[in-house]
Formats: structure tokens, C-alpha cells, sequence
């Protein structure tokens, strides 16, 4: 069956697929919707489609199993041919009566049409349905008609060994009360075949007594007769009459024929009984000549059903040359868009490296304009010459460098000299233009601390500001640092395990669809990378605008095993626009132990962590936005656990 239909097992690919995608349902990109309508029911057309396939399929199968014992049969030196002949002409019918309900099937799946109009897989599958069929059809078909012609002569010799050559039968009166037969010359010492003339007689030694019941009149009187059973006798090699018998039914195990209306009449009253020479019919020889017969018309009707699968092999022929022309034609047709594509792209390339090159040497002129190499004529780069888009697609192919691993990362040349501490302990994820990153510096300056951007101009901006700031303020800004990649893929591969004291977000991109929830930098899922990085009682400070936001946060945060909630404050605009001041009104979804409640209370938690007074002075870009358009600002502080006992 295999060199029919062909498969490729592609449960490698499949498993692949799914894991892939349980993955990206686990980490939080992809959503699963629940549907919203259900899957309307099959009609009855396909319904008894789908049941006749069935039907038809194990039919098919029960064939194949016939034919397989017919093969084992064939195969025994002793097998019985009726047994073998009545198998045959089993697999005959049934192949007939398969042939007639595939020609049914193909009727249905041309019903089934009208109900799956819009529906193309469905009508796709139910065709390859019966066209699977056929091919398991044609195939047993070709097997069996292989099978009949290879055992065609073990078939007649098996047939020609199961008849006997001859077979003579006398019978002879039990008593001398028949004047007549002997008057015509039929004794028991000379029995002559009827119709062959000089024959030898048959021996009387060679015969056998059989009982005869014929009713006359109203009794049954019994009469003997004699059978012969013993093998065919010869005179001077030529070989006695070739007799044999009829099938002899009714036969007792006495040896007789009793008849339904015999009587107690006397079993050997000469006056009843008839000798009789009962010549045996050749049906064994006949019963070989139907069979015989029988499996000519099955080679018949099997060639007609051979023709018409080559008709349809030469149809499928004829569809795979329209198919190769059309693929000639399709790669004919790509090739030469190909070719116009390569002159487009060399057009587009040179364009592209004459406008870098001109844009490298206006970039250096601004420099030099901007930057000097004295303290009093260096300036500070200008916001308006790095402007970007306020998001960027965290999950697009961006070309960054990362290492492999934190230690193959050479972090001496981007800070300056080697403070106390040589490790990075402070990171501001999304520094923007910098604004908490210089605050850092200032106040900590044997802490280095790096800033994490993905946007290519205001990284550029901010390692700009920092050269302008060490050039203007020798000793100063040594021990910060900004990086353009992407945090929440790579950050594993810049800091070791428990390497962080604190981690910042400030006002993360709210990503406002619920699809997008995904892309939110404070999730379920990055909270386990931003544990492994964090040392136990580091600290993580987060701030929004956007109340559903903060409330999203509070949830992760206050769920997460290794993360406590330790503050939370709300903030509403100064008077001036430029600043924050404390508000009582904070309503989240945490302990309310949690909630700073009055402003003293804020100021004593200041002098414990004096970072969360750059807070309430807005330094960075978003937070001076924010409050100069009103909004209102949610602080939460988390830290982080200890480890577990098991960990």
C-alpha cells in the first residue's frame, strides 16, 4: 500500500509549532480569544457521507483480510480447493460490491457540495476521502488479479489431484431369484462397461454390498446392492472405465437409503429386490470447470476495473504535466522579478550610501560645533536635534549588540576610573533622555549606574550630554553609563545573578489594548528575570500616570512570590507645574499598612531611601509632562524577598 500513497510524518514539526506557541501564551505576547460564535453542525448530506466512507473503509479493509488468507491457503501444499474456490468467488462479489459503493460515494460527495459552499478544506478532505478509496480499491484489485495468475496452475493441479481417475460400479443379486438379469448376461463374474466395448470385466473380489430402500407400492421393501470402492482395475496397461459418482445423500451410517415411509417388511425378499449398475458422474470435474469459469469472468470484470484506474492514472498523468508547465512558468516569472528586484535594491543601496555618507560628515561638523575640547566653550547637546517617537516596538528585530555572557562584557572602557565597587548596581530601565540617570550620579558617585534605552537618538543624546558633562565637569559623571538594548530580552546577558540594588521604571508605556498587555514592562514574566538580577532586599521603584496601570503593576508586583510591596504614594501637580507634592488620595489594590498616608509619614521613609525625593521633583521628561498637563502620579517601591530555603 505504501508505494500507492506515500506520507511524511511531520509530528516533529507539529509538536515544535505548539510548544512555540504554549511559550508565547505563557510569556504573555499572545492572548487566546474565546470564540464567539460556535462551529455550525454538518449537514445531512455530509453526515451520511462521512458514515458511508466509514462503512466503506472497513469493508475495504475486511477484503484485504480475505485476500491475505487466500494467499496463506495458496501457500499450503495441502489446502482444500473448495475451500479455496469459495473464497475466490467471496473476494469476487465483495469487489464487485465495493466498486458499486465507491461509484454511491462519489455520488454523495457530489451532494455534499451544496452544504459546503464556503468551505474548501472540508470539500478538499472529502474528496481526498474517496480518492484514498479508490487507490485502496484499484490496488487490491491489482493485488488480487496478481495472485489469481500466479496461482492459476497450482489451482488446476490442486483441482486434477482431488478427482480420482475411475471409479467402476457393480452390483450383484444377494440371491438367484432374477431370471431376467442373468437371461441378458449380467452376472457378478462378467460386468462390462456400457460404453466402451472389449473392456475387461470387473473382478466380483473388487466389490463392496450397499443396501438400496425403493418404496413399491404401499411398503418398502429393502434391497442390497453391491458398490465398488476399491481402486480402478487394469487389463494387459489399459486403464477401466472412467466412472464416478453422484453425491449420494441421505446415507445412513449402516451404509443404506431409508426411506420416510419404510416399513418392517422383510430386508431380503427376493421377489422385490433389482439389481442395478449405477455408472458415478464426473461432477468433480464439472464443479472444477464453473470454478474455473467463475474466476475467468473475476479476470474479466478485474481488467475492466484495471482499465478504468489506468483511465484515471492517465487523467492524474495529464494534471501533473499542466501542473509542471504552470511551475516552469511560475519560476520563469519569479526569476525575472528577481532579477528587476537586485537593479531596484543596487539603485536603492547606492542612494543609501551616498545619503550616510553625507550625514556622517554634517554629524561630525554639528559636533564639532557643539562639543569643544576646553571646559569653557563646551556645550550640552540640544533635545530638539534627537527627537523620536515617545514608544518603540520592543518585540521588532532591532540590530543590538549584547554579549553572551556578563562576564564577557568589558565595562572599563565605558566608565571612567575604577571606583570602590566595579559592578553596576543601579539601573534605570528606559532612562529617556536621562534625567534620573544624572540625578544618580551626583548623588551617588561610587555607585555606577546604567541607563537602558532602545531608542536609537535619545541613546545617542544621552552618551552625548554624558562626554559633554565629563568634559565640562572633570572627576564628575564618571560612573554612569547609557546602553541602547532591549531589556526585556537581553538583561540576563549584561548583569549576573542578585548583581542589582535597584531597579527603575518610570512612566513605562501604559500599551493601552488589551492585546498589548503583553508588551508592558512590568508582567508576570519579567518579574522572574528582574528577580534573578536583583539581589535579596534590593529595591524596585515604579511610577505612572496612568491609573489602570499602576493598579496592573500593584497586581504583578503583589502576586509575584519573590516581590513585596513596601510603599505606595500618590502625587497630584504643584502650583507651578514643575514639581509634585504629596496627596493623601491613593486608592490600589494593596494591604493598607502599604499606603503612605500623610505626607510626614513620606518624609520619614525619605530619610531612610533618599532616592524617592527626585521623585517629587520630576526628572524626567515624562514626569514634567505629566504635570504640567495635570495628571496625577502613583509611586509604588517593592522589594525584593529573600530566597527560599529550597533555592
Amino acid at each position: 500500500m505504501t508505494a500507492i500513497i506515500g506520507a511524511f510524518d511531520r509530528t516533529g514539526e507539529f509538536r515544535a509549532c505548539a510548544r512555540s506557541y504554549q511559550q508565547r501564551v505563557v510569556s504573555g505576547r499572545i492572548h487566546i480569544k474565546p470564540r464567539k460564535a460556535t462551529r455550525r453542525g454538518l449537514g445531512a448530506a455530509t453526515t451520511t457521507f462521512l458514515e458511508a466512507a466509514k462503512h466503506l473503509s472497513t469493508d475495504l479493509q475486511l477484503t484485504h483480510t480475505k485476500l491475505k488468507k487466500l494467499c496463506i491457503l495458496l501457500e499450503e501444499p495441502h489446502a482444500d480447493i473448495s475451500s479455496i474456490s469459495k473464497l475466490v468467488d467471496v473476494i469476487q462479489c465483495d469487489i464487485v460490491d465495493l466498486n458499486k459503493s465507491v461509484v454511491s460515494l462519489k455520488a454523495l460527495e457530489t451532494q455534499t457540495h451544496s452544504e459546503l459552499t464556503f468551505r474548501l478544506q472540508s470539500l478538499k478532505h472529502n474528496g481526498l476521502i474517496v480518492s484514498g478509496i479508490e487507490c485502496r480499491l484499484a490496488y487490491l484489485v491489482s493485488r488480487f488479479q496478481k495472485t489469481l495468475e500466479n496461482n492459476k496452475g497450482r489451482m488446476s493441479d490442486k483441482s486434477e489431484s482431488a478427482i480420482p481417475s475411475t471409479t467402476s460400479l457393480g452390483a450383484t443379486l444377494t440371491s438367484s431369484g432374477n431370471p431376467d438379469w442373468k437371461a441378458n448376461g449380467c452376472d457378478s463374474t462378467n460386468l462390462y462397461h456400457p460404453t466402451f466395448s472389449g473392456a475387461s470385466p470387473i473382478q466380483p473380489e473388487l466389490m463392496t454390498r450397499v443396501t438400496l430402500d425403493f418404496p413399491t407400492g404401499g411398503s418398502s421393501p429393502k434391497h442390497s446392492a453391491t458398490e465398488s470402492g476399491a481402486r480402478p482395475s487394469f487389463v494387459s496397461g489399459t486403464q477401466s472405465s472412467g466412472f464416478t459418482s453422484y453425491p449420494i445423500h441421505h446415507l445412513s451410517s449402516s451404509g443404506t437409503f431409508n426411506s420416510p415411509t419404510q416399513t418392517g417388511a422383510t430386508p431380503n425378499d427376493p421377489t422385490e429386490q433389482t439389481q442395478l449398475l449405477l455408472p458415478l458422474p464426473d461432477q468433480e470435474v464439472r464443479q472444477r470447470d464453473a470454478n474455473l469459469k467463475r474466476v475467468e469472468s473475476t479476470i474479466i470484470q478485474l481488467g475492466e476495473i484495471y482499465q478504468q484506474f489506468s483511465t484515471l492514472v492517465q487523467e492524474q498523468g495529464d494534471m501533473v504535466m499542466r501542473i509542471d508547465s504552470n511551475t516552469e512558468e511560475t519560476e520563469l516569472n519569479i526569476g525575472s522579478a528577481h532579477e528587476h528586484l537586485l537593479v531596484y535594491l543596487r539603485g536603492v543601496t547606492a542612494r543609501r550610501a551616498f545619503m550616510v555618507k553625507m550625514t556622517k560628515r554634517h554629524g561630525s561638523d554639528d559636533n564639532s560645533s557643539i562639543i569643544q575640547s576646553t571646559d569653557s566653550s563646551v556645550q550640552l547637546p540640544v533635545k530638539r536635534y534627537y527627537r523620536q517617537r515617545a514608544h518603540c516596538n520592543p518585540w521588532s528585530d532591532h540590530t543590538l549588540d549584547y554579549p553572551v555572557r556578563p562576564d564577557m562584557f568589558d565595562w572599563e572602557h565605558l566608565f571612567g576610573p575604577t571606583t570602590t565597587d566595579s559592578l553596576v548596581r543601579y539601573v534605570d530601565v528606559g532612562c529617556g533622555y536621562g534625567g534620573l540617570l544624572f540625578k544618580l550620579a551626583l548623588q551617588f558617585p561610587e555607585i555606577r549606574s546604567v541607563g537602558l534605552e532602545i531608542r536609537l537618538k535619545l541613546c545617542d543624546f544621552v552618551q552625548e550630554k554624558i562626554r559633554a558633562l565629563r568634559l565640562k565637569h572633570p572627576g564628575q559623571y564618571q560612573n554612569i553609563v547609557c546602553l541602547r538594548t532591549n531589556a526585556m530580552k537581553f538583561l540576563p546577558n549584561f548583569f549576573l545573578k542578585g548583581q542589582l540594588q535597584k531597579m527603575f521604571f518610570l512612566y513605562p508605556d501604559p500599551h493601552f489594548k488589551r492585546m498589548k498587555h503583553k508588551w508592558r514592562i512590568i508582567s508576570p514574566t519579567l518579574l522572574d528575570v528582574y528577580a534573578y538580577v536583583l539581589a535579596p532586599s534590593g529595591s524596585l521603584y515604579c511610577t505612572t500616570d496612568v491609573p489602570e496601570l499602576a493598579n496592573w503593576m500593584t497586581t504583578c508586583l503583589s502576586n509575584h512570590p519573590l516581590f513585596t510591596v513596601c510603599w505606595c504614594a500618590h502625587f497630584s501637580p504643584s502650583s507651578d507645574g514643575k514639581a509634585l507634592s504629596f496627596s493623601e488620595h491613593c486608592e490600589l489594590p494593596v494591604d493598607p499598612a502599604c499606603v503612605v498616608g500623610s505626607e510626614g509619614g513620606f518624609d520619614g521613609i525619605v530619610r531612610i531611601d533618599p532616592v524617592l525625593k527626585f521623585f517629587q521633583e520630576c526628572p524626567t521628561d515624562e514626569s514634567l509632562k505629566a504635570t504640567r498637563e495635570g495628571r496625577t502620579t502613583t509611586l509604588i517601591v517593592c522589594q525584593r524577598r529573600e530566597n527560599p530555603a529550597f533555592l
